[in-house]
């Protein structure tokens, strides 16, 4: 499995859309982190995500959603278990601000994909229509043309006040074993 990352620098229009996926995704995170403080229940965290995309008609992909939603699970895994040794533990928090960019994750396992390549771009996808574009750069683009790779799954970020892409390339050989 290879990582390729790479910084890139979108347009107005192409940063105000991936921020307000990103305001979605910290409202759904929010909102079952509130809903479920009560008791840890995984099936119950997920379906409260479901109503609540329902309800506010999101427009950030379902899966995209589902993985929002294991990061909220998987905090408060670590929670529990480092509550076992450090009584001062605390639980999950809230994310404060909407100002912080919450990480974006378009997993191709999202029945067509969350994202499509084209010759020197990145579409992502949400609805099935294209949403935004990030123009790859050349040693991602040469990565791609490898024969042995596919792409698993595309993670956007912000980093140092920089947006960032990073894809999990997995090995096409070691998928068949």
């Amino acid at each position: 499995m290879k990582t390729c990352k790479f910084n890139f620098y979108p347009d107005q229009i192409t940063s105000q859309k991936l921020w307000s996926l990103s305001y979605e995704q910290t409202h759904v995170y929010n909102h079952v982190l509130e809903s479920t403080r009560s008791s840890f229940d995984y099936k119950r965290m997920h379906e409260v995500s479901k109503n609540y995309r329902q309800e506010m008609s999101l427009t950030s992909p379902a899966k995209m959603t589902q993985n929002t939603v294991i990061r909220l699970i998987n905090n408060w895994k670590s929670f529990l278990a480092l509550r076992k040794t450090d009584e001062n533990a605390r639980a999950p928090k809230r994310f404060a601000s909407t100002w912080n960019f919450a990480p974006l994750i378009f997993d191709w396992n999202s029945g067509n994909g969350g994202f499509k390549f084209t010759d020197s771009s990145v579409n992502l996808l949400v609805k099935g229509k294209i949403y935004a574009q990030i123009k790859l750069p050349k040693y991602a683009l040469d990565l791609l043309k490898e024969a042995d790779f596919t792409v698993a799954d595309l993670k956007i970020s912000m980093q140092d006040c920089k947006f960032c892409c990073s894809m999990t390339l997995k090995d096409i050989h070691q998928q068949k074993s």
